[in-house]
């Protein structure tokens, strides 16, 4: 065993992730051993990639930025859009529920009180099912081949995270 800079032990040659993993595992009530340090089959997913997004009273710029993801070149149907509406009072709820049926990929909309951005992140997270979670903010319009290159990352590197646009 050594210590971590915060002073915990972890077993050497394991990763903080895989400790972490575990003990969420063990809060939740799940054999951490189906699921800490082995490798997801992309195909036992719905989708390959859920991309994420947390909002609050932002319903114009979220409109656009839904939108760019509509020029992706990665399929339509092999993606999902997951949003959370944390609590917004500028008629964000119904614009989502306007815009969804216009959209070329399914959007699962999660509505909330207002919670803040952590909680409404691990609300998308149980809201997706889709092999990677890329999440971006409202904000950012998507270049087209967003989905396919964060995909090409994940299928080229095991345990990885990827971090920019």
């Amino acid at each position: 065993m050594k210590k971590s800079e915060a002073g915990q032990s972890e077993e050497v040659g394991q990763s903080p992730w895989s400790q972490y993993t575990r003990k969420a595992c063990e809060i939740e009530g799940l054999s951490s051993d189906s699921f800490a340090d082995k490798p997801c089959n992309p195909k036992d997913f719905a989708y390959d990639l859920t991309v994420g997004m947390c909002s609050r009273n932002r319903q114009g710029i979220l409109e656009k930025t839904l939108r760019s993801l509509t020029d992706q070149t990665w399929p339509a149907d092999r993606f999902q859009v997951v949003v959370v509406n944390d609590g917004s009072t500028d008629g964000t709820a119904e614009m989502l529920e306007k815009i969804s049926p216009e959209l070329p990929y399914p959007l699962v909309v999660c509505h909330q009180p207002h919670s803040g951005l952590a909680t409404a992140r691990n609300t998308g997270i149980r809201a997706s099912s889709g092999w990677v979670m890329l999440y971006i903010d409202d904000d950012v319009l998507a270049d087209p081949r967003l989905i396919e290159e964060h995909l090409n990352i994940h299928r080229a590197h095991d345990k990885i995270v990827c971090n920019g646009w």
